[in-house]
């Protein structure tokens, strides 16, 4: 909740998202929407929303994506193509909105070994052999 907003807007951190380890190519279509909705969506939504307000400052949006969008991991499509179409999204920004003097750019880390990871032995032991 906003409290005293007085519209000034310097900067944005996205940093929500949503992986799933069942989406190979033979993953279902209700699991790619919402693996789009939540990482591809939500993000443009809200940019959108944000923007006259980011313009007004020259300010700048900063989007954690993933470097599977750059790089593809085994068994994992449809959320490697959900980063990737986010890193096209923020590129795409970036570009209509330099001559507004507003920064958009995403910091894309790498597989980082968590109990999240670790708790679907093939994905972890995929990544790590690379």
């Amino acid at each position: 909740m906003l409290r005293n907003f007085d519209g000034r807007v310097d900067c944005v951190f996205f940093c929500h998202g949503l992986i799933n380890f069942m989406g190979g190519i033979d993953g279902n279509l209700p699991e790619w929407d919402l693996i789009q909705k939540i990482n591809v969506r939500a993000t443009m939504q809200f940019l959108s929303i944000i923007m006259p307000f980011l313009r007004m400052t020259k300010g700048s949006a900063t989007i954690l994506s993933s470097s599977a969008g750059e790089k593809p991991w085994p068994g994992h499509t449809i959320y490697n193509s959900a980063m990737a179409s986010l890193n096209m999204m923020v590129r795409c920004a970036a570009l209509e909105n330099a001559h507004h003097q507003v920064k958009v750019n995403a910091v894309a880390p790498g597989y980082v070994r968590s109990e999240l990871a670790r708790g679907n032995p093939d994905f972890h032991n995929s990544l790590t052999k690379q």
